[in-house]
């Protein structure tokens, strides 16, 4: 009983190494529900990180039936970047008690891995115990627009604002609602909850969804679907306190990690820099801390960092990626592209190397250059949406739409809420001839909130071509070469 309700919380396994720690986690004794704690970091180089851990898991397996010990180990293996172990032992105390804080920090731990079904059952259960905890409500609210499901995520988002206890978290909680009421086509309903909280609270994120709608209202076709680029932010006290279970450098860059993916570049940058000292010769920590000097808009001492980490680390691909992201960013193209291809030659896995380089080729009118390098990228990684998104947009300047049909058709498989991948689809369907399917995707794009102008154009666009498959001249039918008063039409590739 035990096992499956691990099992459960887990949700299913992908890999062979989170099932290995699940396993682990499930009961050592036949009669007794307390179990095997997890054991991990035993071969972390830093003596003190190593020693708090092991600490810790003797604590553990001293008290196997306390679900607060368990939680505390599974606080420290989190935020020092042991995230399948977390999870496991997340699981563990969550079966074991009724706090709510474990199933939280679970679905936060799954939902860093894209694992959003299973995150939010563990967030389901976590506000059943605890209704009131608006992170927990905005959390939801947001993984739901991820899986495209608006009209759940507008009622998460709904009792977010209802139990918020911050002016953060009722902003946040107002945007999601109207990301969602966007998403669904109401534009009006979005601009009756932003005008008035725009006025109530100074958000950057809030005054451009705002502008967007406002956009969209007016028919301006430049309004896309995307949502700002600024990180909302909300206090969450519950993740706030895994800061206390830092320990040693790699912690510490774990931290400043889950800092800047919440847009708190400032405060990343104030944990890294006193490091320095201590680790003049670590090439992540010169890294991270170029990355969030960056971030955080002081350039001049990103440079600085980046360039001297490079110069002692000349061949870490990650310290040519952000150095040619602030080259690029500083207007200096040819220095971006170089750092670019250094950091795809040293580490062909890295994701954003080819799809920042194909951009900025295609920017400086090199359009088959930049199609190489993204197809070739997405060809060595299928399972990457963006970089099949990127090789459908190439391919579609080119023309060869066949080819961009069948990137885009994987790229709205990987990210389904990706609105521009829907709209070039739905122009793609149209070219190669399968109407139903650019049908589709258009409807997709406009639910997902691409401007009505850009849907209205698609669909006319739809139309011609649709029109001129349906005009063929006597010669073309009997197999004649196309002219350019009767083009040939373009069968629809064979669906798999």
């Amino acid at each position: 009983m035990a096992a499956e309700a691990m099992r459960r919380r887990l949700g299913p396994a992908r890999r062979g190494t989170r099932w290995a720690f699940a396993a682990a986690a499930l009961l050592a004794l036949g009669c007794s529900r307390c179990p095997v704690p997890v054991v991990a970091g035993e071969a972390t180089a830093e003596p003190e990180l190593r020693a708090f851990l092991a600490g810790l898991v003797a604590a553990a397996q001293a008290r196997p039936c306390s679900p607060a010990v368990l939680g505390q180990l599974a606080m420290a293996y989190d935020v020092n970047g042991f995230r399948t172990a977390a999870a496991a032992t997340y699981a563990q105390a969550a079966e074991l008690g009724d706090d709510p804080r474990w199933d939280y920090h679970l679905a936060v731990t799954q939902a860093a891995g894209s694992e959003f079904e299973a995150a939010l059952a563990s967030m389901a259960r976590a506000l059943s115990a605890d209704g009131g905890y608006a992170p927990g409500w905005l959390r939801r609210g947001f993984w739901l627009l991820a899986l495209d499901r608006p009209g759940p995520a507008a009622e998460a988002f709904a009792q977010a604002l209802t139990v918020a206890e911050h002016p953060a978290q009722s902003a946040a909680a107002v945007a999601g609602a109207a990301r969602a009421d966007l998403r669904r086509g109401d534009i009006a309903g979005a601009l009756a909850r932003l005008e008035p909280a725009v006025a109530r609270w100074r958000s950057p994120h809030l005054e451009l969804l705002l502008r967007r709608a406002r956009q969209r209202s007016a028919g301006d076709g430049r309004a896309g679907g995307a949502p700002p680029a600024q990180a909302l932010r909300w206090p969450d006290p519950r993740r706030d306190a895994l800061a206390a279970y830092v320990r040693g450098l790699s912690g510490s860059l774990a931290l400043a990690e889950r800092l800047l993916r919440a847009g708190r570049a400032e405060q990343a940058v104030g944990l890294l820099a006193p490091l320095r000292a201590g680790h003049p010769h670590n090439r992540q920590l010169a890294n991270d801390l170029g990355n969030a000097l960056r971030l955080s808009g002081r350039q001049d001492d990103a440079l600085a960092v980046l360039g001297a980490g490079l110069d002692r680390h000349p061949d870490y691909a990650p310290l040519h990626f952000n150095l040619a992201v602030l080259q690029e960013a500083r207007g200096d193209a040819a220095a971006a592209e170089r750092h670019y291809r250094d950091a795809l030659r040293l580490n062909p896995n890295m994701a954003g190397p080819p799809r920042r380089l194909a951009r900025l080729l295609a920017r400086t009118d090199r359009p088959q250059a930049a199609r190489t390098i993204a197809e070739d990228a997405a060809a060595a990684h299928p399972g990457r949406a963006e970089l099949r998104f990127v090789a459908g947009m190439l391919a579609g300047v080119q023309g060869d739409w066949p080819a961009a049909f069948a990137h885009l058709e994987a790229a709205v498989r990987g990210a389904p809420a990706n609105a521009r991948a829907w709209l070039l689809l739905a122009t793609a369907g149209a070219e190669v001839g399968d109407f139903e399917a650019a049908e589709r995707a258009r409807q997709t794009a406009a639910r997902l909130g691409v401007d009505a102008a850009e849907i209205e154009s698609a669909r006319r666009h739809a139309e011609d071509r649709r029109q001129a498959a349906t005009t063929r001249t006597p010669a073309v039918a009997a197999g004649q070469p196309a002219t350019a008063d009767a083009p040939r039409a373009v069968a629809a590739p064979k669906r798999r």
